[in-house]
């Protein structure tokens, strides 16, 4: 009578190993029992398991990093902002802004104080990759440019790009009043400030002025009183709050 036995029926073989962790260098003693036919191909360790579990915590955040920058930039976050650093950055407004993100905020301060870098901060790491939200972040000089290139374009094409704008969840300014404005930019500061004070959608600015100062040089007052009445009334129905760094 033929035999029915195979490798899988004899006993486990008994192996006792030693080997070192080839990342924190540390040495461990390993005992294992293994069906005798794989006894002598199966592979040592390398790493240990708390090393393993560190790899796989910074495989991770290497993957949201990327997912962060992506996101970013497609919301128009500038390279430099990118990276955070805690020592330039403003650690007490970023948690502000992270307390008070479902608002429109105004946030004014001096040059260098952590505006912007909080500002696209919370665009890159807290809004963007987790909230799904749509968002736009510009530069106040640069919006003026674009918008200023579009109107001696085609006044269809400017129009476009405002309505574009005033489509987003959030828009981010940065530094407003950075460049003193023209007529045409004047009455583009009213359109956008009404347009999110009508919608109910979130704008977030920063500048190194407060409000009135960054409207004082604005040619045509009565814009520049309407734009504060805007603010004043989303401040008095708690949909803006004003930061002063």
């Amino acid at each position: 009578m033929l035999s029915t036995n195979t490798a899988f029926d004899e006993p486990p073989v008994h192996i006792e190993f030693d080997w070192t962790c080839k990342v924190c260098g540390k040495p461990f003693h390993s005992a294992l029992d293994l069906p005798a036919i794989i006894a002598d191909v199966v592979p040592k360790p390398t790493i240990c398991n708390f090393c393993g579990e560190a790899l796989k915590q910074k495989a991770e955040m290497e993957q949201r990093e990327a997912s962060w920058r992506a996101k970013s930039l497609e919301c128009g976050v500038p390279d430099a902002f990118l990276s955070y650093d805690k020592a330039r950055g403003n650690t007490a407004l970023f948690s502000r802004m992270k307390e008070n993100w479902n608002a429109s905020m105004f946030i004014s301060g001096a040059f260098d104080s952590g505006k912007s870098r909080a500002l696209a901060y919370c665009v890159t790491r807290w809004i963007a990759a987790d909230r799904g939200l749509r968002i736009r972040f510009c530069g106040w000089a640069d919006l003026c440019e674009q918008y200023a290139a579009l109107t001696s374009k085609s006044l269809l094409e400017a129009n476009q790009f405002k309505k574009e704008l005033l489509q987003n969840d959030i828009l981010a300014v940065d530094d407003f009043g950075k460049r003193r404005p023209t007529p045409v930019m004047e009455d583009f500061t009213y359109e956008l400030v009404n347009g999110f004070y009508e919608s109910g959608r979130r704008l977030w600015m920063t500048s190194n002025k407060s409000l009135a100062e960054a409207l004082k040089v604005y040619s045509n007052q009565d814009i520049a009183e309407a734009v504060i009445s805007r603010f004043d009334r989303m401040i008095r129905d708690g949909s803006m709050i004003r930061i002063t760094v």
